[in-house]
């Protein structure tokens, strides 16, 4: 929505910018040739690593509590991974803390999360009023 027409005119003239989808990849081909890639490495790497190790201790902690999980497994294939195709990937990133990809895998079926992440995706298919 804009204000007004002539708003409208001057953002599709002036400041209009092409969007992320189409430049972005290119200009992090780009840093990756140079060898600056910003998804590695640095604060991003450290960052990384310190959620991949508190998942695995969440993993580790509900596994020994639990034991095995196939029938977490046909729970959440009955009723969550359906209800999860009408919520946005932003939407599943945050309520498990895991990456868009992965996020991404769940949602189309293609992955079943660790059953310590159910509760969460439970709450966000069916919220609490």
């Amino acid at each position: 929505m804009f204000c007004s027409h002539p708003c409208r005119q001057t953002f599709a003239t002036e400041g209009a910018q092409t969007p992320f989808f189409e430049t972005g990849p290119a200009a992090l081909a780009y840093l990756r040739a140079k060898g600056e890639d910003p998804a590695h490495g640095g604060e991003v790497g450290l960052r990384r690593g310190r959620t991949n190790a508190k998942h695995a201790m969440d993993r580790d902690a509900w596994e020994a509590e639990h034991g095995d999980w196939t029938e977490e497994r046909k729970s959440f294939e009955a009723t969550i991974l359906q209800k999860l195709a009408q919520k946005s990937l932003v939407e599943i990133m945050s309520a498990t803390g895991l990456s868009r990809r992965y996020a991404a895998l769940i949602r189309k079926g293609e992955r079943v999360p660790h059953p310590v992440h159910f509760e969460s995706l439970m709450n966000l298919v069916n919220p609490i009023r």
